[in-house]
Formats: C-alpha cells, structure tokens, sequence
C-alpha cells in the first residue's frame, strides 16, 4: 500500500495539464530495436507461399516472429506524422515489410515488401541507415523505396509510406487481411497504451537488426478527460503504465470505465482518485510516483480490485459510491476529479507501481 504522509505540492518532475486542454502532438523512442529473423518457414523464394497476391494465403503468422520494438503513448491516437525507424540494416530489401500495430492489436503497413510484384523476390538492394517514412506524398519525402542495383544501400532519408510492392503496381497488401490495414498515416488512430513496431522478413537467406522506432503523432483531443503526470519508471512488463477513460463525463448520467494498460500480468490493481493533483516521488518505496492529493479514494472494494490480465485492468466506476476516507460520497456536475491506477510489481523483489493521472470535469 502507500501513505501520503509526505507530499510534494504540485510540479518538479511531473507535468500537471489542466482538463479540458487542446489536442497535444506526441514523439515517442523505444528503448532499444531487435534482431530481424529471417523466415525460413517459408523458405528462400521471395514469391513464396506466404506472400500470395490473389488472397491464397499471406499468412504473417505462418512466417518466423518478427523483429519487435514498442513505445507507450499516453493519450488516445488520433493520427501519426512518421515513424523512424533507425539503424535499420538488412540484405535483400525485397524480403522486408514493416507495421506499426496499436495496444488492440490492429496493425498499419507502413510499407511492404519494396519491388516484389508476386512474380519475383523484390528489391536486391538493402537497407543500412536510419529511414524516416511519411505519408505518400509529404513534404520532403524522396518517395517510395524504388529500384537501385543490386548490394546499393538505400541512402537515410525521409521515403512514402506504401501498401504496393512496386509505385504502380498491383502487388498491394489485401487491406484488413491478418489484421493488417493499408491505412495512411494521417488516418491511423488507437487508444493510449503500448504501440509495437513489427519488422517481418519474407524469406530465407537474408536477416537484419534495428536499433530502434520513434513515433511522431497528434492525440488528446476529442479524447476523454485528460492525462498528466507521466511515469519514467517502466514496470517489470517493461511499458510505462497508462490510464484511460471511456463513457460519459456528465455525472448524472453515471457512466464511468477506467482502464489501465501496459501492466504486468498476474499482479493486483486497483485505481485512486481525488479532487486534487500532487506529486509524491516512490512513496512508500514504490517504484512509480503517486500524483493526487488531498483525501484520496481508493477503489479497492470486492470488485474494484483485481488481477491484471492482457496488460490491463479495467472497472465501472459507481459515480454515487466513491470510498472517500471518511465514507462514500458522489461526484457531482462541475467537479474535477484526476485518476490514477496503482499496481503490485515485482523488480528484484516485491514493490508498486502507477500509472499516469487522468484528468476528469464533469458536468
């Protein structure tokens, strides 16, 4: 558990947003990038039986995992600007396709296997460079990856987003198919949570390695309430836990859902909550900082507490019932509440952690 005993009055290492703020733009690094196996399941012909034009069977789960980075963003996406993509290096740039999937697990090509037109194996060109891709069409871009002789490196540089193997062509990724969207990037929207970048390889004979993926994007606006207080201190699941909020913000109409994503499975949750915001550095030992003040509610009742699976925990929130300390209260039209779940974690022995704040006026 936690106490507040000591507090530290508002700022320093937190960042407080008021409810109600403007859409905010976001720019999100992962920490690290991975290696990029190659598929030999599907073996060394780039027109291979996982690839198939006609809809037979392009099947990325039949395909060796991908190479994986993620990031978290803490508000509801509501459109991407680029993704960067750095110290990407791979032979053959044909075998490669790239996806950006969001925290339910619906995918966006951000491009796909550069010079393959279900005839041949694709560009025989590599990648060795930091790669910056925008929507087709942007400003600065040099355009899609195209044709250059065989063992070249295509040069870092800003390129098209592309859903086609060839500029052109008719070699273009079945839109929806596994889960997988030819979304442009000025489109892509998703909830706050752990956002994963996915580098597949076609086939066999050739792999690669990133070093890494920065997301650059709009979101906030139009979302509910609004979060504050960012973690810096990941959990042991290695994502920075987040909270949102879904249903009505009118308090008569008493529809409230709270949920917090990036968790580690199998530890118990609970969320707080309390008209004022703060900043508490690790209370009682907590890897994570606690950021609401005052007399705080603790949803800890049967039902309000739990064990967090998928990397989330989720309740309904009774408006009229909210366990303050001195009994339950309700919360009524004009008030601001802020938000903030809590969490068991275990990182070299047993600690908590938080999420981010969320930011709540009802009316």
């Amino acid at each position: 558990m936690f106490r507040t005993a000591k507090t530290i009055s508002l700022l320093s290492s937190c960042v407080l947003l008021a409810a109600g703020a403007s859409a905010q733009s976001f720019s999100e690094s992962s920490a690290g990038g991975s290696d990029i196996p190659f598929d030999a399941a599907n073996g060394a012909s780039g027109n291979n039986a996982g690839w198939d034009v006609n809809g037979v069977d392009h099947d990325l789960t039949a395909n060796d995992a991908p190479g994986t980075a993620s990031v978290n963003i803490s508000v509801p996406v509501t459109s991407i600007d680029s993704v960067t993509v750095t110290g990407l290096n791979h032979t053959w740039a044909g075998d490669v396709q790239v996806v950006l999937r969001d925290p339910n697990g619906v995918g966006h090509n951000v491009f796909i296997r550069p010079g393959v037109d279900g005839a041949g194996v694709g560009e025989s060109s590599d990648f060795g460079g930091d790669y910056t891709i925008v929507e087709a069409g942007s400003p600065g871009s040099m355009g899609p990856f195209d044709d250059i002789p065989f063992g070249t490196i295509y040069a870092s540089g800003t390129y098209d987003q592309t859903f086609v193997g060839v500029p052109g062509g008719v070699f273009i990724w079945p839109d929806g198919d596994e889960n997988t969207f030819n979304t442009p990037m000025s489109m892509i929207s998703g909830p706050a949570g752990t956002w994963t970048l996915e580098i597949w390889d076609w086939a066999a004979g050739d792999t690669g390695f990133f070093g890494g993926f920065t997301v650059n994007g709009n979101g906030g606006g139009g979302g509910f309430g609004m979060n504050y207080c960012d973690q810096t201190t990941p959990n042991s699941s290695g994502n920075l836990g987040t909270i949102s909020g879904a249903g009505s913000m009118t308090a008569a109409d008493n529809n409230l859902t709270l949920t917090s994503a990036g968790l580690p499975d199998g530890e118990f949750s609970y969320f707080v909550a309390s008209q004022t915001q703060g900043f508490v550095a690790n209370p009682n030992g907590s890897q994570g900082n606690l950021c609401v003040l005052g007399d705080i509610a603790r949803f800890n009742r049967a039902g309000e507490v739990g064990a967090i699976s998928g990397g989330s925990w989720s309740i309904s929130v009774d408006l009229t019932d909210v366990p303050e300390p001195n009994g339950t209260g309700a919360i009524l039209m004009g008030e601001t509440w802020n938000f903030q779940g809590w969490h068991r974690d275990n990182v070299g022995g047993p600690t908590s952690n938080f999420t981010n704040g969320l930011s709540i006026t009802f009316n």
